[in-house]
């Protein structure tokens, strides 16, 4: 499955790449400009493949702690703590 998602991820960069490359540079005297919608970011938003630009991901990540604002697993991480716990600790006795 994983190398399934990477394969297909990697296939919608190939296209975001090829569509945006060359299109929007545009020469201004002599150097090359492009649009903010060519620095951008691939991402999986529910059930959705996302471009969000560089200036979205600034507003919605923690850039000094390296990771996202809006963390959707924050409410069930304290029960998935629970159950590594449990689950550790029924190994520990198994094996002693």
């Amino acid at each position: 499955m994983d190398r399934t998602r990477a394969a297909r991820l990697s296939l919608k960069c190939m296209q975001f790449l090829e569509k945006h490359a060359t299109p929007n540079a545009q020469s201004a005297k002599g150097k090359k400009s492009y649009s903010k919608e060519t620095a951008a970011m691939i991402a999986i938003r529910g059930s959705e493949i996302i471009y969000p630009t560089m200036e979205e991901v600034k507003a919605k990540a923690d850039m000094k702690l390296r990771k996202g604002r809006d963390e959707w697993w924050r409410s069930i991480k304290d029960l998935a703590e629970v159950c590594y716990a449990c689950t550790h600790n029924l190994e520990s006795e198994l094996t002693n």
